[in-house]
């Protein structure tokens, strides 16, 4: 690959180790191109495999994708979305 001053450079590839190495999440996010969504109707928070637990006061967001744990790691973002949305049938 040449950068922008002209100079060749090798693209550094990612390696099974690496893939190896990947939390759920990390494999979750990479494979489901989990990211912010740009569409106010198209959220994790209206998704219908979206889960709201509550723990001593507090609200934490899971996905049914993801599995259920009590680690913050495994939190969702209510304004992200992924590939796998489907929208909740409360309508």
């Amino acid at each position: 690959m040449i950068n922008l001053f002209g100079e060749e450079h090798e693209i550094p590839e990612i390696t099974k180790a690496t893939r190896a190495n990947e939390s759920k999440y990390q494999k979750y996010r990479r494979v489901y191109d989990y990211r912010k969504s740009l569409d106010a109707d198209r959220k994790c928070k209206f998704c219908k495999r979206s889960i709201r637990t509550h723990f001593h006061d507090k609200t934490y967001r899971k996905c049914e994708l993801l599995g259920i744990s009590n680690s913050e790691a495994t939190d969702i973002n209510a304004n992200y979305v992924c590939n796998n949305f489907k929208k909740d049938g409360n309508d």
